[in-house]
């Protein structure tokens, strides 16, 4: 199990380097190769009828072994022959007293994180019955693309930022921007939930109507954490940690207690509506603590207009039930109000789809006339 945890820090360092390069391509086949080997392996082992825990740990220790070597030789220049800023930043010292003050509330942080993203399921697995717990995930599977899109981002933002930062770019308004667009993304994504979900009813009939209910509740979740992302971005920079320790374990009791109430009252709808509170007052929490301690918004109460419009055929869709073509109405309505308020963002992504659509017709255009002469 150690050396499981040893190889695992040192695959963690090595891909570190490739996010800090902006090696997103690469980064992403050595983690999807990491799972694979992770897998094989496991098989492997039980193939040969190997059925203890060792079947789970050597195999982890093997994935992070070879993954790790994958990411040392991509970038063998850097680990064998530093360069003038790598030997600065080897021989600069940082206080052991000032690391550890910065970076031990984030080990607390990321144990509130998974508290947050697991006490829904502990309070249905304690209050309900199984069969609602396969509900439940069955609505979270369908808007696993939301959670895609959040990994997505967090793989990329937090290198980019602070090196902009480092740069001395005005952050502010690349924050404000980057909170924008993926508030317009997000609205519309959720949206599109709402209405996909009511044509499928239409299709196949009422049979899956425990997971149209919640499911848009549901979507909410990962989109507010896709924005708590770029919203906490001040914590960081400011390196404030704890403020991350201070609004998570507070949204965390705030969910628990509202979960273990509304689970009484509405069963699963009411799980989903506390969860998608929490993630709504996390983002909202943790963006006021980001203004505070740096000064520079990311356009919170511009937002607050577009995530009340989403909310209403959200709750519609959860508690009013109206007919189905209704509900798509209320849903393309909170659409309209979306793009309105968010009408230049609207167009700088249409814009920018435009552009790169047509890149890629005259790239394959070219491409053919080549081949034929």
């Amino acid at each position: 199990m150690a050396l499981a945890v040893v190889f695992g820090l040192i695959e963690r360092y090595t891909s570190l380097l490739l996010r800090l390069k902006e090696r997103a391509a690469f980064f992403s086949s050595i983690s999807i190769f990491n799972k694979i080997l992770y897998v094989g392996f496991v098989v492997v082992f039980i193939s040969m009828r190997n059925y203890s825990y060792f079947a789970m740990i050597i195999p982890a220790a093997l994935s992070y072994v070879i993954t790790a070597a994958a990411g040392f030789f991509a970038e063998w220049r850097f680990w064998t022959t530093p360069s003038k800023k790598t030997k600065q930043l080897q021989e600069s010292t940082v206080p052991a007293k000032m690391f550890f003050a910065y970076s031990l509330p984030f080990i607390f942080a990321q144990y509130l994180d998974y508290g947050f993203s697991h006490i829904d399921r502990i309070i249905i697995k304690t209050f309900m019955s199984p069969e609602a717990l396969g509900i439940y995930g069955a609505a979270t599977r369908i808007i696993v693309f939301l959670y895609m899109l959040k990994y997505a981002l967090n793989l990329c933002w937090s290198p980019e930022i602070f090196k902009q930062n480092a740069e001395g770019a005005k952050t502010g308004k690349i924050i404000k921007e980057m909170f924008e667009i993926f508030s317009f993304i997000n609205a519309s994504a959720i949206i599109a939930v709402i209405a996909g979900l009511n044509v499928f009813m239409l299709l196949f009939g009422h049979r899956y109507a425990a997971v149209r209910d919640i499911a848009p509740l549901l979507a909410v979740v990962p989109s507010m954490m896709l924005l708590t992302t770029i919203s906490e971005t001040g914590i960081n920079l400011a390196k404030k940690p704890l403020y991350h320790l201070l609004v998570g374990g507070l949204i965390c009791i705030l969910q628990a207690v509202l979960a273990c109430v509304l689970i009484k009252i509405w069963g699963l709808r009411g799980v989903a509506v506390a969860n998608a509170a929490a993630a709504i007052a996390m983002m909202y929490g943790k963006g006021i603590a980001s203004y505070w301690l740096t000064g520079a918004g990311c356009g919170l109460l511009r937002s607050a207009p577009v995530f009340i419009a989403v909310l209403i055929p959200v709750l519609a869709n959860t508690f009013w039930r109206p007919q189905l073509w209704l509900n798509l109405l209320v849903a393309l309505t909170a659409e309209v109000i979306v793009i309105i308020i968010y009408h230049s963002t609207a167009l700088r992504l249409c814009h920018s789809g435009i552009n790169i659509f047509q890149r890629v017709i005259t790239k394959k255009i070219r491409t053919h006339l080549n081949v034929i002469l």
